[in-house]
């Protein structure tokens, strides 16, 4: 993971509609495009706060208590935090309580510790908030990319041995029943949008609080929290096994490692595919660290989530940055603006490898400036006011870029 100090992530998304290359943008990073609706936004959070004697020694009643085994690692220091997801229409945070909820209703329909159950949807609040649910019940999740075609799905459904999967919608339910005869093993098929999470959380009103602390309690450091499937160099995907210590270990490091950027309180915009274990990463660090997150589905929505939401830091993989820029450098061109967007852009990586060497020329600094004033405080102010550092992640980011992003 390269660590970006100070300079905004996605601020080239409202840079793209200063020069008028916004769905130049939108169109360089969506994926395959799924039946969708135009999302609004309003914004609520529930706090969430908890007891619990973890292994790593007494939290004090009021601390957070994670609920998952990796949580209950991960967070011996951890207290108080927010979770806020954007939905389509609406935004609502989730508690502890609805994770409990769902793991028990996952227990009554016979899911049992360590058996496989898939997740295939955009990034979306139900998302995480099954994946924490599954590991709650003791069990392993299989993200499936929401893109998928049947044969795939077929093909993981079958290889992680799932009893059972997540979709989000009708498209999903049409690709799964293309190839349910040759997935046995999968007796139950659920949807985001349908009432069968509410249904599913109120099957389990019957499990005991004590059954379920035994399932949470049943999966160790070392046993499989989730298999994510590589697209690989040949043959077909692989099924990467990642354990409960993979994620505390890597949590635990990255705190230390940005402290400025991770801590109680800040908030970031998800919005890469949750099948992406960079996002499953984003997820898990959220809970150790008390960040608030936001989750958008559709790649065309960044822009205003992003108004709206006013992350204070924000993560993507390298190809996003480089799609942006290209697509947005190739728009200022066919503008008539490829001036303004070359000279802006060469003094940006200009300053930052002058800052970085410890000294900015005089006539530098002074161009930097007006251009901050000009077209990078506008670009902070579209994307909400509040971002100020950006992780890439997933593979090696451009040296160029990554002074760029940085100077701006």
């Amino acid at each position: 993971m390269v660590r970006l100090i100070a300079f905004l992530v996605g601020l080239f998304f409202s840079g793209m509609l200063l020069l008028g290359l916004g769905d130049t943008v939108v169109s360089a990073i969506k994926e395959p495009a799924l039946p969708t609706v135009e999302a609004g936004f309003h914004e609520e959070t529930l706090p969430v706060t908890f007891a619990h004697d973890g292994p790593l020694g007494k939290f004090d009643r009021g601390q957070l208590q994670r609920g998952l085994k990796v949580y209950s690692e991960v967070c011996a220091a951890c207290h108080s935090m927010k979770l806020v997801a954007f939905r389509d229409f609406a935004a609502l945070g989730y508690s502890e309580d609805q994770v409990k909820a769902l793991a028990k209703g996952l227990i009554s329909a016979g899911i049992q510790p360590g058996q496989a159950v898939a997740i295939m949807s955009r990034t979306r609040f139900e998302w995480s908030l099954v994946d924490f649910a599954i590991w709650y019940a003791g069990a392993v999740s299989v993200p499936i990319y929401e893109t998928s075609a049947p044969a795939q799905m077929e093909w993981i459904l079958s290889n992680s041995d799932s009893v059972a999967i997540f979709i989000e919608n009708a498209e999903h339910l049409k690709r799964y029943e293309e190839i349910k005869n040759n997935t046995p093993l999968v007796r139950t098929v659920w949807r985001f949008d349908q009432k069968d999470i509410e249904n599913l959380s109120a099957l389990g009103k019957d499990v005991s609080d004590e059954q379920l602390e035994a399932r949470r309690r049943s999966a160790k450091l070392a046993d499989l929290a989730t298999l994510i499937y590589t697209s690989g160099t040949t043959g077909k995907p692989k099924g990467c096994e990642l354990t409960h210590e993979g994620f505390v270990e890597l949590s635990r490091n990255a705190q230390v490692e940005l402290p400025e950027v991770l801590w109680e309180g800040t908030s970031t915009l998800l919005f890469l595919p949750m099948a992406h274990v960079f996002a499953r990463f984003i997820a898990v660090i959220a809970i150790h660290s008390g960040v608030k997150v936001g989750h958008q589905p559709d790649a065309k929505n960044v822009a205003p989530a992003m108004a709206s939401f006013h992350p204070n830091f924000l993560l993507a993989v390298p190809r996003v940055f480089e799609k942006v820029y290209n697509s947005a450098e190739q728009k200022a061109e066919a503008g008539g603006k490829g001036k303004i967007f070359r000279a802006a852009a060469d003094t940006a990586v200009a300053w930052s490898i002058a800052d970085e060497a410890g000294k900015v020329p005089l006539a530098l600094a002074l161009k930097h400036k007006v251009f901050d004033a000009l077209v990078y405080k506008k670009l902070r102010a579209a994307m909400g006011g509040e971002v100020k550092y950006a992780v890439s992640g997933g593979a090696p980011l451009g040296t160029r870029l990554g002074h760029f992003y940085r100077a701006i």
